[in-house]
């Protein structure tokens, strides 16, 4: 729950302000992705439109990034993600079992979260700009009779 709430308030998978500057190139760069079914991609695109890792709110030409959870597991909504128009979907390694006889153009990676990291360093690595952290600790001590 905590996961997902960080992972879509981040900046690079929700902007409509500005366009991503994420192209086929930068996913090239990573280590032992395998593209599967891309011969209607084209792999020479500027720029995507955007992250989803929600398939009910993925919008066309956003690539939809299936993560895993403790409650969820997003590869269950492929199928939605490209009814609604998703350029393509990354997925992990091992939930090939769902996903196997796809002809959905998949991005296939050992682990969707780490390469999400490594995708959005890329990105901030793009930027000149200062980064500013915010740490918040919240300690709640119970409420006990005396």
């Amino acid at each position: 729950m905590v996961l997902n709430t960080i992972l879509m308030n981040m900046p690079l998978l929700r902007t409509q302000q500005t366009m991503l500057s994420i192209g086929f190139s930068d996913f090239a760069k990573i280590d032992g992705i395998q593209f599967q079914n891309f011969e209607n991609i084209e792999k020479d695109f500027q720029s995507i439109n955007g992250i989803s890792t929600d398939s009910r709110e993925i919008n066309p030409g956003e690539v939809f990034w299936a993560l895993k959870g403790d409650t969820f597991d997003g590869h269950n909504f492929l199928v939605k993600a490209f009814e609604q128009s998703a350029l393509f979907a990354v997925v992990a390694e091992d939930a090939k079992a769902l996903y196997k006889n796809s002809s959905f153009p998949l991005a296939i990676v050992k682990d969707t979260l780490a390469v999400l990291q490594q995708l959005s360093s890329i990105q901030r690595q793009k930027f000149d700009i200062p980064v500013i952290a915010l740490s918040l600790i919240h300690i709640s001590e119970p409420t006990r009779p005396y």
